[in-house]
Order: structure tokens, then sequence, then C-alpha cells
């Protein structure tokens, strides 16, 4: 039964995350510093947000409406077509762009708030992790042909001196001021990958790494 799921969330995975992509953001991220890099497709939920002068949208209060609006809106349009590409694929039961929100936890001007607002504006977003950096990866649309794709854009990193604290294993991203990022996996066959790179209590088990 187990092993039946798996292979049905294989299906789906391989229709909604188009075989390449993975290796298009790990080439964006080597490119940019000889170091392994995990790269892991997002999930394409709404985030939900716990932040003084954020709206649980993650809108500014104060703010308007009208941009999210229209974001919303081609979120949306993603969102149907992915669905689309799932059920084509034979997957059922877990269609997922608004099954669970990623949450961002903060203070006023919270450092989380740069990352979880690149995921939030990406049509396809990646975390990409090196030893020394963390980045978000827009690739665009996951679902498509990647040769048809544009080229990815890194919309957000972090080096060295202000890289945050990955936990791999709890999807956690901390920083310094205490706010967080929980990442949420695009689907349980991209969970499973990451999975697979992590070794408890808290230790990255780099691709390519014995």
């Amino acid at each position: 039964m187990a092993a039946g799921q798996a292979r049905a969330d294989d299906v789906s995975h391989n229709a909604t995350v188009r075989p390449g992509f993975r290796e298009r953001v790990e080439a964006v991220m080597a490119a940019r510093g000889r170091e392994p890099v995990l790269a892991v497709r997002l999930s394409d939920s709404r985030m939900g947000f716990d932040v003084e002068g954020r709206r649980v949208d993650g809108t500014v209060v104060g703010g308007q409406y009208g941009t999210a609006i229209w974001r919303g809106l081609g979120r949306l349009a993603g969102a149907g077509l992915r669905v689309a590409a799932y059920v084509a694929a034979g997957g059922g039961g877990r269609v997922g762009p608004f099954d669970r929100p990623v949450q961002v936890r903060g203070p006023a001007g919270a450092l989380a708030l740069p990352a979880a607002d690149a995921i939030g504006e990406a049509r396809g977003a990646w975390l990409a992790l090196t030893p020394s950096r963390a980045a978000v990866v827009d690739t665009g649309p996951t679902f498509l042909d990647p040769a048809d794709a544009p080229e990815p854009q890194v919309v957000w990193e972090a080096g060295r001196h202000d890289r945050p604290e990955v936990h791999l294993g709890k999807h956690l991203v901390t920083w310094p001021d205490g706010s967080s990022l929980e990442f949420v996996p695009h689907d349980p066959t991209e969970a499973r990958y990451v999975r697979g790179f992590h070794q408890p209590p808290n230790t990255i088990r780099w691709p390519g790494t014995p």
C-alpha cells in the first residue's frame, strides 16, 4: 500500500515538477560559489503570516489590496494548471496549493520578511542551500518543459555573514531576531527528497558528499 502511494506521488511530482528544473537551480547556485547545493521545490500554498504590521495574508497593514489581489489571481490560475497536470498524471486525494500554508512569524520588520516575500511573489519558488548561503530561486512554473522556461532568478540570498539557521528536519529557517519561516516542500515526493539529506539532530548531508 505504502509503495503504491509512493509511486503515485512520484508520478504526480514528475508532472508538476518536471525533471530538469532542480538541475537548473543547482547550476545557478553552483556558479555563485564552488559548494554543494541542496535545492528544494517549495509548496505553492499561500503563506500565513503572524508578523506585526502584516495581515495574515502577508500584505502590509494600511497598504492597498489591489496588487495582492492581482497576484492572488495569477497564483490561482497557475494553481489550476498544476491541478490539471496532477489529475492528468493520475493523482488524487492531495491536490494541494491550498492544503498547508507556510508560516512566517516575527516582530515588526522581521528579518524573515524579505525571504518570505520573495517566496510569495515567485511563480516557482525553490529554497536553495549551500554550506555558506541560503537563497530563494524562482524558476517560473515547473509543470512546463524546462527547455521553454525562463532562466532561474535568485530573488533573495543571504551570504556567509547573514545566513539564517536552517533546521532541515523541522523545515524551519530562523533569524537572529527570533523570526522564522516554516518552509513546506512541494509535495510528498519532495518531502521525501529533503529527508534524505537530514542527519539528526540538525546536520545537512550535502549532495555529492560521503
